[in-house]
């Protein structure tokens, strides 16, 4: 006989399919007790087929079973029911009819069992041999059309199909084979793996401005499983973390992989001895034939990569029953800290005597703790690769300018400066304007030099105007024969950077000073807050070319 006893708690029955009609005909060994049977089908043995479905991975590796049982049988008036005389219109029929009912209801008087329960395939006389299905669960009911045999009077046959993932049978004929049941339940597993270069980001390599520019990658893995409930021996529970979803998410636990760098050689059920697999997320290949894609990232390329902003994103299907984890790293070199944005722009002027060149960087740190870190390393690493590209700005802009063809000397001095920083957002930004200003005065931001001369060659005549009454031509005007001193006046004007005192200007105004001069005039401001400095000188010497 087919026996299903149902996965609740509360009163849980055994229903018979067919097979008997009075559990005490089947003695010591009878899977029913008296008064333990509700509903179902007294009749002869059903029908039955049984097909099983391996459930694989698109490459062939084992999930599980799937099992497929179709039962078909005859359903017979039960022998205690009153008011089954064939001579009375109706009654019969009327009987039939309530096994059809009894078959429309099958498993429906307890919902919460959503249809699921033990399936026992037991032969006659309750031997071992049984068959037995622990999670079987109903998905069809069919009754087909009435034969002219039965007259719909006589029997109701009936057919249900049942799915199952676990069989536990026992048998005797060939020893008792124990099965390995799955680890994990699962309708469907899947894995994907992919590898894709990042357009405009960038790093330097060693964070050193001279060095060369490496690429960064975007390497993704994707995990993804459909579950299906994993049912306990106590009825009405299921095994712990049985939950459909639960069986999908520890599935895809196992093969989530938090260094990339490292080899993965199990296969997608964990299998390490028999099918050993080989394969290096970080070259997207087996080790040592990376080469044959253009990919030569891992530990063994002459310039190794890692994975940094490691990011997982989680997603669960409830009414699927499905998990899915979706990780994303960045690849870059193995020792840098941040990628790199950097702009280089040169301006000269006709009106302007000086040529300049102004860097903007932007140093987007880079993560180096894994997605379950609840702090992040971004502004951490964009503030050392800040430190270490800091010291080579000037040769970075110096060499741009040389390259645009610059010929004067660029002032290592930045003429502006400004440094951001976003701890949130993990970057720190730099901007620096450089000129061919020329300072010689040790912490001198800017210096500039302003020479007023007067009468330098002697080119200004002395008159004397003599006013005469009653000249109606005016004044006299009388050559006096000899000429003005000639006069320089001599204005420094310092800009000192911070940290620095009041300049020295006469170490700037001494080379202009006339040979043989006077000093009539000298001064000096100086803006310890400003830090501004000016000083002026006024000279008076004999022209010069006078003979």
């Amino acid at each position: 006989m087919i026996i299903f006893e149902q996965h609740i708690e509360e009163n849980p029955k055994k229903l018979l399919i067919g097979g008997g009609s009075d559990p005490t005909l089947f003695g010591a060994n009878s899977p029913l007790d008296e008064g333990d049977v509700e509903g179902g089908f007294v009749g002869p043995f059903p029908k039955y087929s049984i097909s099983r479905e391996n459930i694989t991975t698109g490459e062939g590796t084992y999930i599980g079973s799937k099992f497929t049982i179709n039962i078909s049988g005859t359903a017979l008036i039960k022998s205690e029911e009153p008011n089954q005389d064939i001579t009375e219109a109706g009654e019969r029929q009327n009987k039939v009819q309530g096994e059809s009912i009894i078959a429309l209801h099958f498993l429906r008087s307890q919902f919460p069992s959503q249809n699921a329960g033990r399936l026992t395939i037991t032969p006659y006389g309750g031997g071992n041999n049984e068959i037995d299905f622990r999670d079987a669960r109903l998905l069809s009911v069919e009754l087909p059309e009435q034969t002219e045999e039965e007259l719909g009077v006589q029997t109701r046959e009936f057919s249900f199909v049942f799915e199952a993932y676990e069989e536990i049978s026992e048998g005797d004929n060939l020893g008792n084979v124990g099965v390995t049941q799955a680890t994990y339940r699962l309708a469907s597993a899947e894995e994907n793996w992919e590898l894709s270069e990042n357009e405009g980001e960038m790093h330097l390599q060693d964070n050193e401005a001279t060095n060369n520019i490496l690429k960064t990658y975007t390497l993704t893995h994707t995990v993804s499983a459909t579950g299906i409930k994993k049912y306990s021996t106590t009825a009405g529970e299921l095994e712990q973390d049985g939950e459909a979803f639960r069986q999908a998410a520890q599935w895809v636990q196992s093969r989530l992989v938090y260094d990339p760098a490292v080899e993965v050689f199990q296969d997608m059920m964990g299998d390490d001895q028999f099918f050993r697999s080989r394969f290096l997320p970080i070259d997207m290949n087996s080790p040592g034939s990376s080469s044959e894609f253009g990919f030569d990232l891992g530990p063994d390329a002459d310039i190794p990569y890692r994975a940094y902003n490691h990011v997982r994103s989680i997603s669960h299907d409830v009414a699927a029953g499905s998990y899915s984890v979706t990780d994303t790293w960045v690849l870059s070199q193995e020792t840098f800290f941040a990628t790199h944005d950097i702009e280089i722009s040169s301006e000269s002027s006709a009106t302007s005597p000086f040529e300049s060149i102004t860097v903007n960087a932007t140093f987007k740190g880079i993560d180096s703790a894994y997605s379950d870190s609840k702090a992040t390393t971004k502004y951490e690493n964009a503030l050392s690769a800040y430190s270490i590209f800091e010291d080579t700005v000037f040769a970075l802009a110096n060499q741009a300018y040389l390259d645009s063809g610059g010929i004067q000397n660029l002032n290592p001095s930045p003429l502006s400066s400004s440094l951001t920083h976003s701890k949130t957002a993990g970057t720190v930004s730099l901007s620096r304007n450089y000129d061919t200003r020329t300072v010689t005065i040790e912490g001198a931001a800017t210096e500039s030099v302003s020479l007023n001369y007067q009468n330098q060659t002697g080119f200004v005549d002395v008159i004397a105007v003599i006013p005469i009454i009653g000249r109606l031509q005016g004044p006299i005007i009388q050559d006096m024969q000899t000429t003005e001193t000639a006069k320089l006046t001599i204005s420094v004007d310092i800009t000192m950077m911070p940290g620095y005192g009041k300049p020295n200007g006469e170490d700037v105004s001494a080379q202009y000073r006339p040979n043989g001069g006077y000093c009539r005039n000298f001064s000096e401001q100086w803006n310890p807050n400003t830090r501004v400095y000016t000083l002026n000188e006024s000279w008076e010497y004999e022209p010069e070319g006078l003979m």
